[in-house]
């Protein structure tokens, strides 16, 4: 797939990304009422913006988010198992549509 991209966008097809690094990885709050807190208006935040510049209550912020995140719990494979035969067919014709093996979806 990679190679088509890089054919369709005129780049060296010989170009190998560094793939070592994941970025941007799916994480979850593991406190939804800090997450709550920290993402949505809240009174108290309201009060204390005058009192704190804005740089410490940005530091404060970004620290509070990522201590937060988390990620996220493995998929229970009695629940995958019914998931993949529930979307079996649907992957059988996606895979026939785009013309690509996706039997590592089935597995």
């Amino acid at each position: 797939m990679l190679h088509d991209i890089c054919d369709f966008l005129g780049v060296d097809q010989t170009f190998i990304p560094d793939m070592t690094h994941r970025y941007e990885e799916a994480r979850f709050p593991k406190n939804l009422a800090l997450h709550a807190f920290i993402s949505r208006p809240h009174a108290l935040k309201r009060v204390l913006a005058p009192l704190v510049p804005l740089r410490i209550r940005h530091s404060i912020g970004t620290a509070l988010r990522q201590q937060n995140l988390t990620t996220p719990p493995a998929l229970d494979p009695t629940l995958r198992r019914e998931l993949t035969a529930y979307f079996r067919e649907d992957i059988m014709r996606l895979q026939a549509l785009i013309d690509r093996d996706l039997s590592h979806w089935l597995e």
